[in-house]
This record gives C-alpha cells, sequence and structure tokens, in this order.
C-alpha cells in the first residue's frame, strides 16, 4: 500500500476515535480491529507506530481497546512469537501497548498470553524437530 496515504488514514482514525462513544465504536470495532492488525506488525515503522500511539489515548487505551476481542487479537500479534522489530522505537511502543492491556483487561491479557506462549513454544519445537529430520535426511 501507499505508506503515505495509510499514515494520513491512521491520523484521520486516531483524531475521530478522540471523540467516539462506546457505541459508536462498537459499530466499527471489527474494520478498526482488522485496519490495526495489518498494520501493527508493518515493517514500516511508521506505520507500526502511528498504529501503536492509539494507545496513547487514554480514551481508546481505557474505555474501547479493552475487550476480550481486542486483547485476544492484539496479544499475540504483539508478541509475534517473540521474534522483536527492526526499530527499537517500535518495541518500546509495542511494551506499552502490552502493559495497557494487561492493565484494562488482566483476565483477557492472561489467557491470550498464555495462548500465544503456547505457540510459540510449538513453533519452535516443531522447527527443532524439523531440523532433526533434515540432518538425518542429509546424514
Amino acid at each position: 500500500g501507499n505508506s503515505a496515504k495509510e499514515l494520513l488514514i491512521l491520523a484521520e482514525i486516531a483524531r475521530l476515535l478522540q471523540g467516539v462513544s462506546v457505541d459508536n465504536f462498537k459499530k466499527v470495532e471489527k474494520k478498526l480491529r482488522t485496519v490495526v492488525k495489518n498494520r501493527v506488525r508493518s515493517p514500516n515503522s511508521q506505520l507500526a507506530e502511528s498504529v501503536l500511539s492509539l494507545w496513547r489515548d487514554n480514551h481508546f487505551s481505557e474505555d474501547l481497546a479493552v475487550s476480550d476481542d481486542w486483547v485476544s487479537t492484539m496479544v499475540p500479534l504483539l508478541f509475534n512469537g517473540g521474534h522483536m522489530h527492526w526499530n527499537p522505537t517500535v518495541n518500546k511502543m509495542i511494551a506499552n501497548v502490552l502493559a495497557d492491556l494487561e492493565k484494562a483487561n488482566p483476565a483477557a491479557f492472561e489467557k491470550a498470553a498464555t495462548v500465544s506462549v503456547e505457540a510459540a513454544r510449538d513453533a519452535k519445537r516443531k522447527s527443532e524437530k524439523d531440523e532433526a529430520t533434515r540432518k538425518a535426511i542429509e546424514a
């Protein structure tokens, strides 16, 4: 996509969310979650920062994006199997958003974090098994 246009759209979304009621937020929540999901792990640090900066707004982080659905969507994306973003600022912002999510909805955060850690462990085990199989075949 066109990064400059995406940044403008994200800035406009952030501005609109500042005054949105919880009821109106629920009307666009699913679509917004898709927009956020598609940009939060972007290799383009400006896009990732722009999306993560939504959580700087207390109304968004404490009143809007606190449902079990938001937390269960965001936690695995932010953990990303333990892989860090190449940009240190994005990594700091990810840590802050994770802390906000944990504070806003501890039960959903714990559940999502446990699932994310298990998935990362399973992926590591599979990778190790695949590597062992590859070495056995080559031997």
